[in-house]
């Protein structure tokens, strides 16, 4: 399956009235081998509904991915938000091991009218934070995947997103 290019929508097709866990039974038949699950408003699927949705999708060739909640903010200037950006996404990895997700896309954050170098250097002590959290968590299979924005005022145009996977 990894072997080609494959498609697949971010969240339940419009067309779709069923639960999540059952979204990729009827993705298959459409030719979409792929479910990125939205997370964006915060992680509302629990562990039991995470397994059978990662159930269903190795049954129906279907990859699995994972949104984040949009409540990140790696680089803030206050330390309960960078304390809860983690949280935030350990919650995210835990349940996105359960769903056999292999990435787990996240927006990074806002400069909040610093220097990209000041956000950068933050981001990647928090990452370093992140990573030894899920270590001590015993969370073992995650990618996180930092995404790409699209305005200004966000860490995380291509440059960035580059460097920050190479650190």
């Amino acid at each position: 399956m990894r072997d080609k290019v494959i498609f697949g929508p971010a969240g339940k097709p419009i067309e779709f009235n069923g639960k999540a866990h059952e979204s990729p039974e009827f993705l298959g038949p459409l030719g979409l081998y792929a479910f990125e699950y939205q997370s964006t408003y915060g992680v509302r699927i629990g562990e039991s509904s995470a397994l059978k949705l990662r159930e269903s999708a190795e049954e129906n060739g279907v990859l699995m991915s994972m949104h984040c909640p949009y409540y990140v903010n790696v680089c803030s200037k206050e330390e309960e938000k960078i304390d809860s950006t983690i949280d935030r996404l350990v919650q995210s990895a835990k349940v996105g091991e359960f769903m056999g997700a292999y990435r787990l896309v996240f927006h990074p954050g806002f400069y909040s009218g610093r220097k990209p170098e000041v956000c950068m250097d933050l981001a990647k002590k928090t990452y370093t934070r992140l990573l030894e959290r899920c270590e001590e968590e015993g969370i073992e299979d995650f990618t996180f995947a930092p995404e790409t924005t699209g305005k200004r005022s966000q860490l995380g145009n291509i440059d960035e997103i580059i460097e920050m996977c190479a650190s």
